[in-house]
């Protein structure tokens, strides 16, 4: 009381309004950091571990809370594209991905352990998840309000420089902006951001929405911001063909090390399925000859979607040399959306490269390409004019065409059947393939799309959309095209034949 006495009152005042001040400015930066998206994580996370762990039935609804709140949070920051605000938009999307992959890490690690079924709860969080960090993708493509300072800057840029981003294709983009920003000017920098980073932002949504409708198609908000973007019904987007762009990108990311993880980590064998089946198909023939198909022999040969050219390297070895009628080798030519993929394919010979090791030192080996012409082009806008006239051989028509593990990419196969006949041998012309097998009751339509951003697709809907095309079905087998998170992959052959080659067989079939 000595101490309040000796102090005018005046500034007893002042004194209690500043450790007010204090008081409040403290309490207010802890709260800050309680509620910093990190921090929110961190305790959805905590608590998910928790209940998940006693078995509690609303375990997974923490994650479906976090995402809500979250949005709440970037909703908060409003339009203002001030680098503090990119920032701030950066560090809530990137919470969102952290919560997406601890899920997706459980259901690896849980797969591994023991592989189990679909489990609703889990995976409604998971597509709510995805929802959510659709909707932040697709709000952060969105360019400054004109009229913003020179000091704004576009909220999908600061997203992509997360060296941990989920961002497909960010690497690409940024190398790509580093190109244009040593040579342009402030103002051509700032077009070049918004030009690179929008679709960037707004092509991750529309895959993260898709992946939302896959794990739960009753998602009305998923469909809703779906239809958004593509400007397509919803049920029609979610069932369309993944974009070129996407799918360029997407194999363009990993280009380098593709051989490696999907035949050395997920045991794939498509390209050596397709090979064999070939290699069968000629050595079935040989006794009644190959004219049963009208042409004769095989001399021009299509690899669609051929990646980095494993599928070229087993169609070498089952069809070169083991045609009596045939004294040269065939004209193969492979098509792929990824720049990347056919700059791997191109280095190819016959003797390295495309499932071959490279040859030691000094000891030489065949220097002759294993393609002879490699096409960077979107499958349905192949024609013979911009495919066959660019081999070897200008012939009119291809007598094979193969497509490994390339449908996955595609929700209706009608419209590619049909491409893929104008390409073909109008007598007897032979369309090999393979896609992940879905049935009659998982897929009413025909097709899904897959928890892994693939479509799976029915029997029924690959014969009536080949039959449709003008093809004849001689061959069907259930395989094993790969596995995923330890678990057998379900897949389909299919061998047809344009022009009815074989009515028996596919009446038996």
């Amino acid at each position: 009381m000595t101490v309040l006495r000796s102090v005018p009152s005046g500034s007893l005042l002042q004194v209690l309004l500043r450790l007010w001040v204090l008081l409040a400015a403290t309490v207010s930066s802890r709260t800050e950091e309680a509620t910093s998206p990190e921090a929110l994580f961190r305790t959805a996370a905590e608590t998910w571990q928790r209940k998940h762990s006693r078995g509690s039935r609303t375990a997974w609804e923490v994650w479906k809370s976090f995402a809500k709140t979250l949005v709440e949070k970037y909703e908060l920051l409003g339009t203002e594209s001030s680098p503090a605000s990119a920032r701030a938009a950066a560090e809530i999307v990137g919470a969102m991905e952290e919560g997406i992959l601890a899920i997706e890490r459980t259901i690896f690690r849980e797969t591994q352990q023991q592989p189990s079924g679909d489990d609703i709860a889990r995976d409604s969080a998971l597509a709510a998840m995805y929802t959510e960090y659709g909707r932040l993708l697709l709000n952060s493509s969105e360019p400054p309000p004109p009229g913003d300072d020179e000091g704004s800057t576009h909220r999908c840029f600061e997203l992509a420089r997360d060296p941990h981003t989920l961002l497909i294709g960010a690497p690409e983009r940024l190398n790509e902006y580093k190109s244009k920003q040593l040579q342009g000017s402030a103002a051509s920098q700032g077009e070049a951001i918004h030009a690179l980073f929008g679709p960037l932002c707004r092509d991750n949504a529309e895959n993260a929405l898709r992946n939302a409708l896959s794990l739960d198609a009753t998602l009305s908000e998923a469909e809703v911001l779906l239809e958004t973007i593509t400007g397509m019904d919803s049920k029609e987007s979610v069932h369309a063909r993944k974009p070129k762009e996407f799918v360029a990108e997407l194999f363009d990311s990993f280009a380098e090390t593709f051989d490696e993880k999907l035949v050395g980590t997920l045991g794939y064998r498509v390209p050596q399925i397709i090979g064999e089946t070939v290699g069968e198909i000629l050595g079935s023939e040989k006794s009644e000859g190959n004219a049963r198909f009208g042409f004769g022999a095989i001399r021009n040969v299509l690899d669609a979607g051929c990646g980095t050219g494993l599928a070229g390297r087993e169609l070498r070895k089952a069809i070169d040399g083991s045609q009596d009628q045939q004294p040269t080798r065939i004209t193969l030519v492979g098509v792929d959306a990824s720049q990347k993929m056919l700059d791997i394919a191109k280095k190819c010979t016959t003797s390295k490269g495309c499932g071959l090791p490279a040859t030691p030192s000094g000891q030489g080996g065949d220097d002759t390409k294993l393609y002879d012409a490699l096409l960077d082009l979107d499958l349905e806008e192949m024609t013979l004019a911009n495919t066959l006239s660019s081999g070897a051989d200008s012939a009119s028509s291809f007598e094979l065409i193969v497509a490994a593990d390339v449908f996955v990419y595609f929700g209706s196969l009608e419209q590619m059947m049909v491409v893929l006949s104008e390409l073909s041998h109008s007598d007897g012309g032979l369309l090999v393939f393979t896609c992940e097998r879905a049935t009659e009751e998982e897929a009413p339509l025909g097709f899904r799309l897959l928890p892994t951003g693939r479509f799976a697709h029915t029997k029924g809907h690959v014969l009536g959309a080949a039959s449709e095309a003008g093809y004849s079905l001689l061959r069907y087998n259930q395989i094993v095209p790969r596995t995923e998170k330890g678990v057998d992959v379900d897949g389909h052959l299919f061998v047809f034949a344009m022009d009815g080659v074989s009515d028996e067989k596919a009446a038996e079939l």
